[in-house]
């Protein structure tokens, strides 16, 4: 089976024409170009622009929201537009430095993409670090589904499916660790690789504002108390959320509104909590405890 039938790559975008173009003419001139793209565009001021941009792309279908929506919500829309067994989800600002035979090689192999920039320091940081804990090498007998880390996402379409998507709590960098939850409680692994790398077009800026702060503290809680068992949830996540008011430079009024605000989303969407057992979650325990 070609690559093109097997995998489609999908980018969510707004406002961003210029990084958009340069990130595909750059994918396009790696190989990738004989691959299908399908861009969802957040309700960007000029629609055409983004258009403009994917013009580089012969198989490329752009999908136009009539507003924003946020970025859950447009990679949830491209799920549904794939029509290849894989998914492959970058940023609108990325490309790949490694050649499309790698990315063939990892399915073939069922293993799952992720990388970016130097690999042994993004494979140390996978392995230690607290929020994805979950994305460490692959291990004999398991069901290998997705493999995160910084942009790229390389899913099965119809396990994404199932569990409809990503939620509708971005943090930046907890996404793929919220998601990995989910997978872990349906007795899926996730397998973090770093054998094709990703590089970005530009230097993001810095992230620290008044709403993304509301947004970091509202939804770590949430996301926690979502995806682990009732008991250990809800502390959790006030826990993590307690944790950002020691940092520097945030606005820590708008922590407190996002923290207060938590709490009540916690009531709220109380009935969209994930079937993650006690049983399943000692096991989690006790692989975070290996990986220290």
């Amino acid at each position: 089976m070609l690559l093109s039938e097997q995998v489609t790559i999908l980018i969510p975008t707004k406002n961003r024409a210029n990084d958009l173009q340069a990130s595909l003419a750059r994918m396009r001139d790696s190989g990738y170009g004989e691959l299908p793209f399908v861009i969802y565009d957040d309700g960007s001021a000029d629609p055409e622009a983004t258009r403009q941009a994917t013009e580089c792309l012969k198989n490329v279908t752009v999908v136009y929201g009539e507003k924003s929506r946020g970025q859950a919500y447009g990679r949830n829309c491209l799920l549904e537009q794939c029509r290849t067994p894989f998914a492959l989800l970058t940023d609108d600002d990325t490309f790949f430095l490694s050649s499309p035979d790698v990315l063939a090689e990892l399915i073939a192999r069922d293993l799952y993409f992720s990388g970016i920039g130097r690999a042994d320091a993004v494979c140390a940081q996978v392995v230690r670090s607290y929020d994805r804990v979950l994305l460490f090498p692959g291990l004999e007998g398991t069901r290998q589904i997705v493999s995160p880390v910084g942009m790229g996402l390389l899913v099965r379409t119809d396990v994404m499916r199932k569990l409809k998507g990503f939620r509708d709590f971005f943090v930046y960098r907890h996404e793929e660790s919220e998601l990995g939850l989910r997978l872990w409680a349906y007795s899926h692994i996730v397998v973090a690789t770093t054998e094709i790398f990703l590089e970005h077009v530009h230097t993001p800026a810095g992230r620290s504002s008044k709403q993304y702060d509301y947004l970091t503290s509202r939804n770590l809680m949430l996301m926690h108390f979502l995806d682990l068992p009732g008991i250990h949830g809800l502390p959790t996540g006030v826990l993590r959320a307690m944790r950002l008011f020691f940092r520097l430079h945030v606005h820590y009024f708008s922590l407190l509104q996002g923290f207060v605000s938590g709490l009540i989303g916690c009531w709220r969407y109380r009935g969209e909590r994930s079937v993650m057992s006690l049983k399943r979650y000692r096991e989690l325990v006790e692989f975070r405890r290996k990986l220290q």
